[in-house]
């Protein structure tokens, strides 16, 4: 089976400003989206923005707080685009993305859930594992916060309640996790 890219298609993939964060959020999906992130931030020239389109089932925590801390250290605007589905460390990610320019989808799949921990061993190393979960989920807290700014009860009973919270993408513009619902890419 052999693939035609079109000259419209081969124009698209060839843009310099769009990385595809899709699946799961790992090592090596962080790498890329860090270095794609970096290589345009030491660039001669810096881009206008770039589009980051986000379809994720989530991932490591970890790794999803390096590409948000790299999203809030370069010089451009980071516009999101939620595509397919946004879950979990996929939907923190997306959310990071410059306010005003956070599109999502209208047939998107949003979900957020409290963050789960491992915690297994010895009693001192429980007790040192629940104070890392305890910062890990103030750090997230803050992320919810910083692009919605529901408060934290409101984000401990919208977004990590007990349950997975799933949301339609006009929920996710009621909450100020998305600022648009769009039909097409611009």
């Amino acid at each position: 089976m052999s693939i035609t890219i079109t000259n419209n298609e081969e124009n698209f993939l060839e843009n310099k400003d769009i990385c595809f964060l899709n699946g799961s959020i790992d090592d090596e999906m962080a790498d890329y989206v860090i270095r794609f992130l970096l290589e345009r931030q030491y660039q001669s020239e810096l881009p206008k923005f770039v589009k980051l389109i986000v379809s994720s089932t989530g991932g490591g925590l970890e790794d999803a707080l390096g590409i948000i801390d790299t999203i809030k250290g370069v010089d451009f605007p980071v516009y999101t685009y939620g595509l397919g589905k946004i879950y979990s460390a996929g939907l923190l990610i997306f959310i990071s993305g410059t306010k005003g320019n956070r599109y999502i989808f209208k047939n998107t799949s949003v979900m957020s859930h409290q963050w789960t921990g491992e915690n297994s061993g010895k009693q001192h190393d429980l007790k040192a594992a629940e104070r890392g979960d305890k910062l890990i989920n103030q750090k997230v807290i803050k992320i919810y916060e910083d692009a919605s700014g529901l408060s934290v009860e409101e984000i401990n009973n919208i977004l990590l309640s007990p349950s997975d919270a799933f949301l339609s993408p006009s929920e996710a513009v009621k909450y100020h996790l998305a600022d648009k619902i769009i039909k097409r890419f611009d």
